[in-house]
């Protein structure tokens, strides 16, 4: 059984910024085998290794369809565990077009909307199904079980 794990999306903000992006390869990596113990599949269809190849070659463009994705596969586990949340994929879009213009700190931004809404996908999951086959599970550790980044 795999845990998966909520991550302070402060600290990947900051940890992009810090390691100038190459923290987000990581992360990248990180979210990517997440989803797809999750939904059984990537966001984009393809393996980790083809999405970062695709980025680097395309100068970054490709990376705006994977966090584009990303949102949506994140609204679909919204939508079909009835899970309340926006569908951040528009904004994400945006932000991520935009980064060319801000050094690239709106994709650090955008890593950081994700992280965040996948935390709540899996804080509100761990809520509801205490026995989920995924190992879900509330944030032990918190001082107060209302804020999980505490």
């Amino acid at each position: 059984m795999v845990e998966l794990k909520r991550k302070n999306p402060v600290t990947v903000f900051i940890l992009s910024i810090i390691t100038c992006g190459i923290y987000l390869i990581f992360w990248y990596y990180i979210i990517y085998t997440e989803l797809k113990i999750f939904t059984k599949q990537t966001p984009t269809g393809n393996s980790y290794g083809l999405d970062l190849f695709l980025t680097i070659i395309s100068c970054g463009l490709w990376g705006i369809y994977v966090d584009y994705k990303i949102s949506k596969k994140l609204h679909s586990i919204r939508t079909q565990y009835n899970l309340p949340g926006e569908d951040t994929s528009l904004l994400v879009l945006i932000l991520d077009s935009l980064s060319i213009f801000s050094a690239h700190l709106l994709w650090m931004l955008t890593s950081t909307i994700q992280q965040d809404e996948w935390n709540k996908i899996i804080e509100q999951l761990a809520k509801e199904k205490q026995d989920y086959n995924f190992g879900l599970k509330p944030n032990q550790n918190s001082k107060d079980s209302n804020n999980p980044y505490s």
